[in-house]
Protein backbone atom coordinates (compact mmCIF):
# COMPACT_ATOMS: atom_id res chain seq x y z
CA UNK A 1 0.00 0.00 0.00
CA UNK A 2 1.49 3.26 -1.26
CA UNK A 3 1.80 6.58 1.22
CA UNK A 4 -0.34 9.30 0.48
CA UNK A 5 1.62 12.23 -0.17
CA UNK A 6 0.34 13.76 3.05
CA UNK A 7 1.90 10.74 5.03
CA UNK A 8 5.08 11.14 3.44
CA UNK A 9 5.34 14.70 4.46
CA UNK A 10 4.64 14.16 7.84
CA UNK A 11 7.14 11.40 7.68
CA UNK A 12 9.66 13.70 6.27
CA UNK A 13 8.98 16.42 9.11
CA UNK A 14 9.28 13.29 11.34
CA UNK A 15 12.47 12.10 9.82
CA UNK A 16 14.30 15.64 10.91
CA UNK A 17 13.83 15.51 13.99
CA UNK A 18 14.98 11.56 14.57
CA UNK A 19 18.03 13.64 12.35
CA UNK A 20 18.95 15.58 15.01
CA UNK A 21 18.14 14.45 18.68
CA UNK A 22 21.67 12.44 19.05
CA UNK A 23 23.51 16.06 18.87
CA UNK A 24 21.71 16.50 22.04
CA UNK A 25 21.75 13.57 23.49
CA UNK A 26 25.09 12.08 23.09
CA UNK A 27 27.46 15.12 21.86
CA UNK A 28 25.77 17.49 25.04
CA UNK A 29 23.80 15.87 27.60
CA UNK A 30 25.79 11.70 27.84
CA UNK A 31 29.06 10.91 25.60
CA UNK A 32 31.60 13.95 25.02
CA UNK A 33 30.22 16.14 27.82
CA UNK A 34 31.45 13.14 30.55
CA UNK A 35 34.35 12.56 28.29
CA UNK A 36 35.50 16.54 28.42
CA UNK A 37 35.10 16.49 32.07
CA UNK A 38 36.29 13.92 32.97
CA UNK A 39 39.33 12.81 30.32
CA UNK A 40 40.07 15.99 28.25
CA UNK A 41 39.74 19.21 31.30
CA UNK A 42 42.09 18.75 34.19
CA UNK A 43 40.02 17.74 36.55
CA UNK A 44 36.63 17.58 36.90
CA UNK A 45 35.67 20.43 38.89
CA UNK A 46 37.07 22.58 36.30
CA UNK A 47 35.51 20.45 32.95
CA UNK A 48 32.02 20.75 34.51
CA UNK A 49 32.66 24.39 34.91
CA UNK A 50 34.00 25.01 31.35
CA UNK A 51 31.54 22.96 30.34
CA UNK A 52 28.38 24.77 32.08
CA UNK A 53 30.20 28.06 31.09
CA UNK A 54 29.99 27.11 27.43
CA UNK A 55 26.83 26.01 27.42
CA UNK A 56 25.47 28.62 28.87
CA UNK A 57 27.57 31.23 26.43
CA UNK A 58 26.30 29.18 23.35
CA UNK A 59 22.48 29.67 25.13
CA UNK A 60 23.02 33.65 25.06
CA UNK A 61 24.32 34.17 21.74
CA UNK A 62 20.99 31.90 20.90
CA UNK A 63 19.03 33.87 22.64
CA UNK A 64 20.43 37.18 21.05
CA UNK A 65 19.94 35.49 17.59
CA UNK A 66 16.82 33.23 17.33
CA UNK A 67 14.12 36.03 17.61
CA UNK A 68 15.28 37.62 14.86
CA UNK A 69 15.90 34.51 13.22
CA UNK A 70 12.57 33.20 13.69
CA UNK A 71 11.47 36.36 12.47
CA UNK A 72 13.12 35.61 8.95
CA UNK A 73 12.10 32.49 8.98
CA UNK A 74 8.54 33.15 9.28
CA UNK A 75 9.07 35.97 6.25
CA UNK A 76 11.00 34.58 3.82
CA UNK A 77 10.66 30.31 3.29
CA UNK A 78 13.85 30.89 0.66
CA UNK A 79 16.10 31.57 3.40
CA UNK A 80 14.51 29.41 5.57
CA UNK A 81 16.20 26.07 3.75
CA UNK A 82 19.41 27.81 3.05
CA UNK A 83 19.40 28.20 6.58
CA UNK A 84 18.32 24.80 7.55
CA UNK A 85 20.79 23.45 5.37
CA UNK A 86 24.02 25.93 6.27
CA UNK A 87 22.79 24.82 10.05
CA UNK A 88 22.26 21.69 9.48
CA UNK A 89 25.99 20.83 7.48
CA UNK A 90 27.58 23.16 10.46
CA UNK A 91 26.52 20.94 12.83
CA UNK A 92 27.43 17.36 10.41
CA UNK A 93 30.86 18.91 10.26
CA UNK A 94 31.51 20.02 13.93
CA UNK A 95 30.42 16.22 15.22
CA UNK A 96 32.60 14.79 12.64
CA UNK A 97 35.83 16.72 13.72
CA UNK A 98 35.23 15.42 17.18
CA UNK A 99 37.17 12.19 16.23
CA UNK A 100 40.04 14.38 16.48
CA UNK A 101 39.42 15.62 19.85
CA UNK A 102 41.95 13.10 21.60
CA UNK A 103 42.75 13.68 25.00
CA UNK A 104 45.74 16.35 24.37
CA UNK A 105 43.88 18.69 22.77
CA UNK A 106 43.31 22.49 23.23
CA UNK A 107 40.66 22.48 25.91
CA UNK A 108 39.27 25.57 23.83
CA UNK A 109 39.37 24.47 20.54
CA UNK A 110 37.13 21.53 21.63
CA UNK A 111 35.20 24.12 23.35
CA UNK A 112 34.94 26.13 20.48
CA UNK A 113 33.28 23.25 18.30
CA UNK A 114 30.68 22.34 20.71
CA UNK A 115 29.97 25.97 21.06
CA UNK A 116 29.44 26.49 17.61
CA UNK A 117 27.92 23.23 16.99
CA UNK A 118 25.46 24.21 19.39
CA UNK A 119 24.82 27.57 18.54
CA UNK A 120 24.23 25.83 14.88
CA UNK A 121 21.83 23.09 15.83
CA UNK A 122 19.25 25.56 17.73
CA UNK A 123 19.36 27.76 14.83
CA UNK A 124 18.22 25.10 12.87
CA UNK A 125 15.49 24.31 15.23
CA UNK A 126 14.37 27.57 14.34
CA UNK A 127 14.13 27.33 10.71
CA UNK A 128 12.98 23.86 11.41
CA UNK A 129 9.74 25.07 13.25
CA UNK A 130 8.77 27.88 10.86
CA UNK A 131 8.72 25.04 8.65
CA UNK A 132 5.56 23.24 10.27
CA UNK A 133 2.70 24.67 8.87
CA UNK A 134 4.17 24.23 5.35
CA UNK A 135 4.27 20.35 6.28
CA UNK A 136 1.24 20.14 8.10
CA UNK A 137 -0.73 22.91 7.27
CA UNK A 138 -3.31 24.63 10.10
CA UNK A 139 -4.84 21.39 11.19
CA UNK A 140 -3.81 19.80 14.15
CA UNK A 141 -0.45 21.29 14.04
CA UNK A 142 0.07 21.19 17.58
CA UNK A 143 -0.16 17.62 18.02
CA UNK A 144 1.73 16.98 14.98
CA UNK A 145 4.57 19.05 16.72
CA UNK A 146 4.06 17.12 20.24
CA UNK A 147 4.81 13.46 17.29
CA UNK A 148 7.25 14.70 15.99
CA UNK A 149 9.27 15.67 19.10
CA UNK A 150 8.09 11.81 20.71
CA UNK A 151 9.98 10.48 17.28
CA UNK A 152 12.51 12.43 17.63
CA UNK A 153 12.61 11.68 21.27
CA UNK A 154 13.13 8.27 20.23
CA UNK A 155 15.29 8.51 17.66
CA UNK A 156 18.04 9.96 20.31
CA UNK A 157 17.25 6.84 22.79
CA UNK A 158 18.15 4.82 19.69
CA UNK A 159 21.09 6.04 18.21
CA UNK A 160 22.49 5.85 21.76
CA UNK A 161 21.73 2.54 22.41
CA UNK A 162 23.32 1.68 19.21
CA UNK A 163 26.44 3.35 20.18
CA UNK A 164 25.91 1.68 23.69
CA UNK A 165 26.17 -1.43 22.09
CA UNK A 166 28.93 -1.30 19.04
CA UNK A 167 31.26 1.68 20.97
CA UNK A 168 31.05 2.27 24.40
CA UNK A 169 29.81 -1.44 26.59
CA UNK A 170 33.25 -3.17 26.45
CA UNK A 171 31.71 -6.70 26.87
CA UNK A 172 29.35 -6.05 24.24
CA UNK A 173 31.01 -3.67 21.56
CA UNK A 174 31.58 -5.21 18.50
CA UNK A 175 34.09 -2.95 16.70
CA UNK A 176 37.18 -3.01 19.08
CA UNK A 177 38.82 0.49 19.34
CA UNK A 178 41.54 1.48 20.58
CA UNK A 179 39.82 2.47 24.58
CA UNK A 180 43.39 3.91 25.82
CA UNK A 181 43.15 6.49 22.77
CA UNK A 182 39.41 6.95 23.26
CA UNK A 183 39.01 5.67 19.90
CA UNK A 184 35.42 3.95 20.82
CA UNK A 185 33.86 7.81 22.38
CA UNK A 186 35.62 10.12 19.66
CA UNK A 187 34.28 7.80 16.92
CA UNK A 188 30.14 8.68 18.21
CA UNK A 189 30.90 12.53 16.98
CA UNK A 190 31.21 10.80 13.36
CA UNK A 191 28.40 8.53 13.49
CA UNK A 192 26.13 11.30 15.01
CA UNK A 193 27.07 13.51 12.11
CA UNK A 194 26.40 10.73 9.56
CA UNK A 195 22.85 9.97 11.13
CA UNK A 196 21.88 13.63 11.23
CA UNK A 197 23.38 13.74 7.71
CA UNK A 198 21.48 11.09 6.31
CA UNK A 199 17.88 11.71 7.84
CA UNK A 200 17.67 15.08 7.57
CA UNK A 201 18.14 14.40 3.76
CA UNK A 202 14.28 13.80 3.24
CA UNK A 203 13.03 16.85 4.98
CA UNK A 204 15.58 19.12 3.51
CA UNK A 205 14.60 18.22 -0.02
CA UNK A 206 10.76 18.59 0.71
CA UNK A 207 11.30 21.86 2.38
CA UNK A 208 9.08 24.90 0.90
CA UNK A 209 11.30 26.86 -1.69
CA UNK A 210 9.02 29.65 -1.85
CA UNK A 211 10.92 32.74 -4.46
CA UNK A 212 8.02 34.72 -4.65
CA UNK A 213 8.63 35.47 -0.75
CA UNK A 214 11.94 37.32 -1.87
CA UNK A 215 10.72 41.08 -0.43
CA UNK A 216 12.38 43.08 2.22
CA UNK A 217 9.71 42.38 4.88
CA UNK A 218 12.53 40.08 7.24
CA UNK A 219 15.16 43.05 7.48
CA UNK A 220 15.88 44.00 10.55
CA UNK A 221 14.57 47.14 10.69
CA UNK A 222 11.17 45.52 9.72
CA UNK A 223 12.00 43.35 12.81
CA UNK A 224 12.53 46.22 15.39
CA UNK A 225 9.48 47.97 13.55
CA UNK A 226 7.35 45.08 14.83
CA UNK A 227 9.44 44.77 18.58
CA UNK A 228 7.97 48.40 19.05
CA UNK A 229 4.40 47.43 17.90
CA UNK A 230 5.17 44.47 20.36
CA UNK A 231 6.43 46.63 23.43
CA UNK A 232 2.68 48.51 23.32
CA UNK A 233 0.40 45.30 23.80
CA UNK A 234 0.43 44.10 27.36
CA UNK A 235 -1.25 41.02 26.95
CA UNK A 236 1.27 39.66 24.15
CA UNK A 237 4.26 40.90 26.59
CA UNK A 238 2.75 39.16 29.58
CA UNK A 239 2.16 35.70 27.83
CA UNK A 240 5.95 35.27 26.10
CA UNK A 241 6.89 36.24 30.43
CA UNK A 242 5.22 33.29 30.88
Amino acid sequence: MKMTENKKRNLYYYLFDWANSPFSTIVITFVFSSYFTNTIAQNKIIGTSLWGWSIALSGIVIALLCPYLGYMADKNKSLSRKFLILSTLTVVICSFSLWFAEENINIFLFLGIIIIANIFFEIGQTFYNSQLINFRGRKKYGEFSGKAWAFGYLGGIFCLIIILILFLIPDFSIFKLDQEDYENIRICGPLVGLWFLIFSFPFLLNCKNDKSSSNRSYLFSSFLKNLKILSKDRNKLTFLNF
